[in-house]
């Protein structure tokens, strides 16, 4: 027989195939002894209690479902080892999962007859180790009952009788014994001694058949005296002579409990190979992880679960910016006991202008400001202890040729289809967990085009990190690379005095034709003008930006200009801040020049295209807080009930920004109740360290 399988692949180790015989519960022999046909040990077990068939007794149970469920409790009478088995099996689709659940060794097994596949997935101390090979060197096929196909070139999936040891042909003796019960069920006891060729063993069992003249069967139709009645195995107890040592045979002897046995349909989803296992999927070409624009936001969730702790949920909202050297997190804690609110809100802002990182939380009204760390997920780190923001390409991963493409699937309970890539990490590095499986989920062109996905870049759905004990699945919602009206407000890091207010007019613009046309642009515009054309070069010193309407075809802009920060940054190209003086200065020199002009930049959703507005000459000046129009609209109010202000240079107390990463992979929020401080200390995942705890302030919701 032609294999369609590589005979490469890697061959089973004696540790697996010693596993499999005590795993493999799926048939009713299991053993490693090598001979004919028992008849002294038949006759010793069935001569007793034989019962030639008569017309009184009942025909031998043989209608089986052809694709069916059932989960087996296996009790190792002589060595007390107890097992539970969850089996799927389809004979019309020729497949089959098994997972053994045993707390020693737990394994997992997929049999592609068609494809002559076989797939393991054994737990064990080193983490999961997949292991693929062909059926006609596994023998799983034999423990399957499965056999070749002399006119086609795989396996054929034996019958599901066949599999329970019910195939009449290979039977030596049937017994009927009369009613019984198992578990309190009434059943039919029948005595089978079977010979079995395909391991070359004789057992001999006593088999637990639902009685079904005395139980409700929920696979019988009643109201069809012509319907099929099905099997429906409640128990079964193996005894089979173990003579892997002929000079001194050992009977053992099994007890298996049958529960849930019902029928599936033969698409079940238990017989895909998960996507992350390299060595079932054939990867079609080595395609790169997707580019991702430079600029996405989307809401996260992440699940952890880790053993032996409960599962963990944690919201989060993210936005990367590329242009801006910005990246921002929202972290939302689960629901935290007698706090004000029912979440936690926490917000972390990295920006790599600056070097710097600001941790704020709501209700300690903190806010912390640190270099940005060389763990920070979207850092880059250089020599030196230097880091500069990743690009977009290095977003997921800093190399994503250490990824495999995996070919399409579809992420379970959401029914979008993927294009899958994984790569296994052994050992630890800055931004990875040692010994996990890392595993993203980028939408389908297919899917994006038959959801109407307009964007050239592939969506993320999910990234499932897997390891020995620990599970994290992490899931992005509502991805956009529209760019967020909202801008991250510091003001509340720094005292009153370190803020100057500054109003300017742009001239020649309508307020309705220019500004609210395109609210994102203008914004966008304005800041990178004022960055650019100053000693400025971090925009988030820029607080409470506000557009109004004016005479004369006038827009008014307010804005509050905060100081430097005393602490020194930790990006590549380092630089001194700028006072506030010197950037009002620089500012009006240019305005009053009449040269500062700033690029609005047409929405994503109109042909590409910019309109260039102009500040008027001598119409920036400084207000006093008094000054300030109280009915400025701002578009994040996040801080407004602030009540403890930190300088800036009391900003540096003991806060590593590296303790937070983002996108799932790099965080866990813990909430600890510390009085009415909400504390978090936040583990990165993809650094693999933990953090410091860190008093944060809280964001309201936006």
């Amino acid at each position: 027989m032609t294999s369609t399988r590589s005979s490469g692949r890697c061959p089973r180790s004696a540790t697996m195939g010693k596993s499999l015989f005590h795993f493999i519960i799926f048939t009713t022999i299991i053993t490693t002894s090598l001979a004919a046909f028992d008849s002294d040990f038949c006759n010793a077990k069935m001569s007793p209690y034989y019962k030639a068939p008569t017309e009184m007794n009942p025909s031998p149970p043989v209608l089986f479902f052809d694709n069916f469920f059932v989960l087996i409790e296996s009790k190792f009478l002589d060595t007390k080892i107890v097992e539970t088995t969850e089996s799927y099996y389809s004979q019309q689709g020729e497949k089959a999962y098994s997972r053994v659940l045993n707390k020693a060794t737990p394994l997992q097994i997929w049999i592609d007859a068609n494809r002559d596949e076989v797939t393991f997935v054994p737990d064990t101390a080193q983490g999961q180790a997949c292991v693929d090979s062909i059926l006609e060197i596994s023998p799983i096929y034999s423990l399957y009952k499965i056999y070749p196909d002399p006119n086609k070139e795989h396996f054929d999936m034996n019958t599901p009788a066949a599999v329970f040891g019910w195939d009449i042909i290979s039977q030596k003796n049937v017994s009927y014994q009369g009613s019984n019960s198992s578990r309190g069920i009434p059943t039919d006891l029948w005595y089978t001694c079977e010979y079995s060729p395909f391991n070359d063993t004789t057992t001999f069992t006593e088999w637990q058949i639902a009685d079904p003249s005395n139980l409700v069967l929920p696979s019988i139709v009643h109201d069809n005296s012509q319907a099929p009645t099905y099997v429906l195995p409640i128990s079964s107890k193996v005894t089979y002579k173990d003579k892997s040592d002929p000079r001194n045979p050992v009977e053992r002897v099994m007890q298996m409990d049958f529960t849930h046995f019902s029928k599936i349909q033969t698409t079940d989803r238990h017989f895909l190979i998960p996507p992350n296992m390299i060595c079932a999927n054939s990867p079609s070409s080595q395609i790169p992880l997707p580019t991702m624009p430079n600029y996405f936001r989307f809401r996260g969730e992440q699940v952890l679960v880790e053993s032996p702790n409960p599962a963990a949920l944690t919201y989060t909202i993210e936005e990367y910016s590329h242009d801006l050297g910005l990246f921002i997190q929202d972290f939302i804690s689960v629901p935290i006991p007698y706090s004000l609110n029912d979440k936690s809100y926490s917000r972390l802002v990295t920006d790599f202008n600056s070097g710097l990182t600001y941790s704020l939380d709501l209700q300690s009204g903190s806010c912390l400001v640190n270099p940005v760390d060389a763990g920070n997920v979207g850092a880059y780190p250089l020599a030196g202890g230097f880091v500069q923001m990743r690009d977009s390409s290095q977003f997921f991963d800093l190399d994503s040729t250490n990824y495999t493409y995996l070919g399409q699937n579809f992420v379970e309970g959401r029914g979008i289809m993927c294009d899958v890539w994984s790569a296994y990490f052994s050992s630890y590095t800055p931004d990875k967990m040692p010994n996990t499986l890392y595993t993203w989920y980028f939408a389908a062109a297919s899917w994006m085009q038959a959801q109407g996905y307009q964007q050239k870049n592939p969506i993320p759905v999910m990234l499932e990190l897997t390891s020995n004990n620990r599970v994290i699945q992490f899931h992005f919602f509502e991805y956009s690379t529209s760019p967020s009206t909202a801008r991250p407000d510091l003001s509340t890091c720094y005292a009153q005095d370190d803020t100057m207010n500054i109003q300017l007019f742009v001239f020649k613009a309508r307020y309705d034709q220019v500004y609210k046309a395109n609210p994102i642009g203008f914004r966008s515009g304005f800041v990178k003008s004022v960055t650019a054309m100053t000693s400025l070069k971090s925009g988030l010193r820029i607080a409470d930006l506000d557009f109004q309407p004016a005479p004369n075809n006038e827009i008014q802009i307010q804005f509050k200009l905060l100081e430097k920060p005393l602490m020194k940054g930790d990006v590549q190209n380092t630089y001194d801040p700028a006072p506030n003086t010197q950037i009002f200065n620089e500012l009006s020199d240019k305005i009053n020049s009449g040269v500062f002009s700033f690029d609005v930049q047409n929405p994503p959703s109109e042909s590409p295209g910019k309109q260039t507005v102009y500040v008027r000459p001598n119409s920036i000046t400084q207000l006093s807080d008094a000054d300030v129009m109280t009915f400025t609209i701002t578009t994040d109010t996040r801080n407004t009930d602030a009540h403890s202000k930190l300088s800036s240079s009391s900003s540096s107390a003991g806060y590593s920004a590296g303790s937070m990463a983002g996108i799932g992979i790099g965080m866990l929020i813990a909430g600890l109740l510390i009085g009415v401080l909400a504390i978090f200390l936040v583990k990165r995942f993809r650094g693999g360290n933990d953090g410091s705890g860190i008093s944060m302030q809280k964001m309201e919701n936006e």
